[in-house]
């Protein structure tokens, strides 16, 4: 994008699902990337790619030991990284869990992936990302193993103002976005 359009000036936030959607429901952002985190009828959210959950933990955990895809019961008893509850993940995985005790009783819980990933690389538990989230810790030593029974994802994004059209420069963007999420390579599973 940046080689095709030197003169736009881009400014990345990161943030989770419910300060996206705020920034984007303020026009502090022209638009959102995220999982939905609650529905708002001022806002529109365009699936970009369904994107599936697993356990990620380091490799010499037990979890890592076993082959193939892990089921949810399979997880209590073991030490769990929560993400933070006002974020999209942990709104939908709340669906999912249920009761379970181990997503109930958190040894930890990170704000963001990167207090997730430094709690992953001391061995100090498993996450459950999203396999677009366990992309950013390849080559970590960590490994990625689907959930199961029931399998969850979510659906990633372009979250939008309603009734509100993108500059030339954001269409351009998205654009971008929306070609490179197609070509984006997941963990197997």
């Amino acid at each position: 994008f940046s080689s095709r359009f030197p003169a736009v000036k881009v400014l990345i936030q990161e943030d989770n699902g419910a300060g996206v959607a705020r920034r984007v429901k303020t026009a502090e952002v022209d638009f959102g990337i995220s999982g939905v985190y609650e529905e708002d009828a001022e806002l529109v959210f365009k699936p970009l790619v369904k994107d599936g959950f697993g356990v990620v933990c380091r490799s010499d955990h037990v979890l890592a030991q076993k082959r193939g895809s892990i089921s949810w019961a399979e997880l209590d008893g073991h030490r769990y990284i929560r993400s933070a509850r006002d974020s999209s993940v942990h709104a939908m995985l709340s669906r999912v869990a249920g009761d379970l005790a181990f997503f109930n009783s958190p040894a930890f819980e990170a704000s963001n992936l990167a207090g997730t990933e430094s709690l992953l690389a001391e061995g100090l538990g498993f996450a459950i990302l999203s396999s677009i989230g366990a992309t950013h810790h390849a080559g970590k030593k960590f490994v990625f193993r689907p959930l199961v029974r029931p399998t969850a994802y979510r659906e990633v994004c372009l979250i939008t103002r309603q009734n509100r059209a993108l500059s030339p420069a954001a269409q351009a963007m998205v654009a971008s976005c929306e070609i490179a999420m197609r070509q984006m390579t997941l963990p197997a599973g």
